[in-house]
Order: C-alpha cells, then sequence, then structure tokens
C-alpha cells in the first residue's frame, strides 16, 4: 500500500502564517475557543473560510490511488478524490458537541454557529490545541500495512505525525521524503506509473 503523509508546504494554511500579528497556531487553540468563541469565529470567517482549488500535486496523488494522512485541515485531498485521513480535522464542517450533529463550515457567516436542534454552540471540525487526536489510532493501523511511505510538505514536526513515519519503518516501510522542489512528487508519481520521466532526488529518512 503506498501511504503519503502530506503537510502545510501544500496547504494554503500554514501554521506560521500570520493574523493581526500573531501567528495562526495561536488561534487554534481550544483555550481561545472556550474563552473567546465570538473572537474564534470571526478568525475562522476572515482566514479559514477561503475558496480553495486542489493543485496539481493534489490531483496527482489522487491518480496515483495512494492513502493521504494529512496534517492540514484544508480539505483539498479529499476534493481532488484521495482516501484521505485528516489527522486534524477540517475546515469544512462544524459539529454540535451534545448530539454530534454535523454542519456546513458557511454557517459561520451568519454569526455564532449554533445547533439546530440542541442550539448549543457548535464547534469547529478541527482539533485544536488541547483536544486529543481520535484519527490517530486509524492512521497508526494504516502505517502499519503501508509498504512505501511518500512524505510531501512535512517537516514532521507536529506530533503525532513525527510518529507514524516510525512506526512504517519499523514494519519494513520504504520511506522517501521529498526535500527539494514540490515538482518533485509529480516526477515520482509519474514513475510511479510507468511513464518515461527522470527519477527525482531522494533521501531515506533514518530512524
Amino acid at each position: 500500500m503506498l501511504v503519503a503523509l502530506t503537510g502545510s508546504a501544500i496547504s494554503p494554511f500554514s501554521p506560521f502564517d500570520m493574523w493581526e500579528g500573531r501567528p495562526l497556531a495561536a488561534f487554534l487553540t481550544r483555550r481561545f475557543f472556550n474563552d473567546d468563541p465570538l473572537g474564534f469565529y470571526r478568525f475562522y470567517r476572515e482566514v479559514l473560510l477561503k475558496e480553495t482549488q486542489p493543485t496539481p500535486i493534489h490531483r496527482a496523488l489522487a491518480q496515483s490511488g495512494a492513502l493521504i494522512i494529512t496534517e492540514n485541515i484544508d480539505g483539498l485531498h479529499r476534493k481532488a478524490g484521495s482516501p484521505t485521513i485528516e489527522l486534524f480535522g477540517n475546515v469544512d464542517e462544524l459539529y454540535c458537541p451534545d448530539c454530534q450533529s454535523r454542519y456546513p463550515s458557511y454557517l459561520v457567516l451568519e454569526g455564532l454557529p449554533l445547533c439546530s436542534a440542541c442550539y448549543q454552540l457548535l464547534n469547529p471540525g478541527l482539533v485544536l490545541e488541547g483536544d486529543p487526536v481520535p484519527m490517530f489510532k486509524v492512521a497508526s493501523c494504516l502505517m502499519a500495512r503501508a509498504r512505501e511511505v511518500l512524505i510531501i510538505g512535512s517537516t514532521l514536526d507536529m506530533a503525532p505525525m513525527s510518529y507514524l513515519p516510525i512506526l512504517a519503518r519499523s514494519f519494513g516501510a520504504r520511506i522517501t521524503v521529498f526535500t527539494h522542489s514540490l515538482t518533485q512528487v509529480l516526477t515520482y508519481l509519474a514513475d510511479l506509473k510507468g511513464e518515461p520521466q527522470p527519477s527525482p532526488t531522494s533521501s531515506e529518512v533514518k530512524v
């Protein structure tokens, strides 16, 4: 099974981008949401509700049939048609903490989003700092079955994403990390399909 671990270098959102003089990561916390839901959803509207489309890399990964495990929250792998595990959720959904009903995120454009059944404040469909990561167990099980793992656009400095390639390597997977231009990814995926293109520069992860 081919698995791709992807990160913020192929996303319109980076935790290091700035908003109102602070990095985005400073606003993606459970504490900020609980303390200031009005401020949180203003941030959500102004920063996270972007109209974005899959890039050539997203589309090439979808065509390759790779399973995607991503730390990105933009939903672009799903839009491209890839089977995707979104470790930290996505910006497309909201949910009710009481009845677990799901809602589209555009409701935040109307103000504080409330559940139509419970009238509770809806939560973002994101794993905020301070939250558990419920999809990590699923991702770990899939990594144990991987035979080849591509690391694309991620520095793997964010837990628990950083543990996944170590797990895959312990089960014998071949791991390739793309350390230069992301156009190398397109070439490599073309090679996997048997198209006559030169191999990219890559390096094995040593763990």
